[in-house]
């Protein structure tokens, strides 16, 4: 896997130009070509975040090309953390023995994060999974452009976007919450039309995350999936805004396991380093 060795950095920039330089947002529009293509990206930073988003757009006509961004880091760490289906992995740094050579791509899902004791950089993405790690550079794949097998594949006009997140100590909640905050970002909408509006629940650990909310498969009733994301046992206070009848604890395939008591809508749960816990909510 010599690929990174053919490689050529794309230094053709057309424009540099600020867009905004206002009190909560600064925006800077970069513009770059690489032979027929063309990379229009909008850095974004504003005054309530230590977030830098950068928006690509980009109008692709390469073919059997694959488009890479890469972060080299001032970081000494001799592992990535990266995230995984309901939970976070890690991987060596180096590239010591020959099977960590073939393993030059990590399918990392929301964000991938570099930290040493002190302080860390995670990069999020909003839809681009494939990564790498090279020593204290985090590369991460944003065009493929294969012949096979769509012989079209990622030729047309593309936009996403990945971010910068320093933060200091190791790996921690706000790197989650800032993944979040990018995959689901707010919307817009009238409160007039919806003037009893107001939240399901809210619960006070940010390293417990809702990983699924839905209507129960064969009874009546929600389903709610919690996870803990950096391995810590927490007891989770959760306060609903609805009138709950009962609640009952769940395996994952919905499967009644134990009723848990609740108090004038409120109810803790007690998680695991890591764990999943699936309740079932009767209203």
């Amino acid at each position: 896997m010599n690929y990174e060795k053919f490689g050529r950095e794309i230094k053709d920039v057309e424009k540099i130009e600020v867009l905004e330089k206002g009190p909560l947002r600064a925006r800077i529009k970069v513009v770059k070509r690489y032979k027929d293509s063309k990379i229009v990206q909008h850095y974004t930073l504003y005054s309530y975040s230590k977030r830098l988003d950068i928006v690509s757009e980009i109008e692709w006509c390469e073919r059997r090309t694959m488009l890479r961004a890469y972060f080299p880091m001032n970081i000494l760490a001799p592992i990535v953390q990266y995230e995984i289906p309901y939970g976070i992995y890690w991987k060596p740094v180096h590239k010591n023995t020959s099977w960590e050579k073939t393993q030059f791509e990590i399918p990392a899902h929301r964000f991938i994060d570099l930290s040493q004791g002190d302080f860390g950089v995670s990069i999020l993405n909003n839809g681009k999974y494939g990564h790498s790690i090279d020593e204290n550079t985090i590369g991460i794949t944003l065009l493929r452009s294969p012949l096979t097998p769509d012989y079209t594949a990622d030729v047309g006009i593309h936009t996403f976007t990945y971010s910068i997140l320093p933060h200091l100590g190791p790996l921690n909640e706000s790197t989650i919450k800032e993944a979040e905050e990018l995959n689901r970002p707010l919307y817009i909408m009238n409160l007039n039309e919806y003037k009893e509006e107001k939240s399901l629940l809210s619960w006070d650990k940010r390293n417990v995350i809702l990983g699924a909310l839905k209507k129960a498969e064969d009874e009546e009733g929600i389903i709610l999936r919690f996870v803990e994301y950096l391995g810590k046992e927490e007891d989770v206070n959760i306060k609903f805004n609805i009138s709950v009848r009962k609640i009952y604890e769940t395996n994952l395939l919905e499967d009644t396991e134990k009723e848990i008591s609740i108090e004038n809508s409120n109810l803790k749960l007690h998680i695991r380093p890591f764990e999943i816990k699936t309740i079932k909510v009767i209203y």
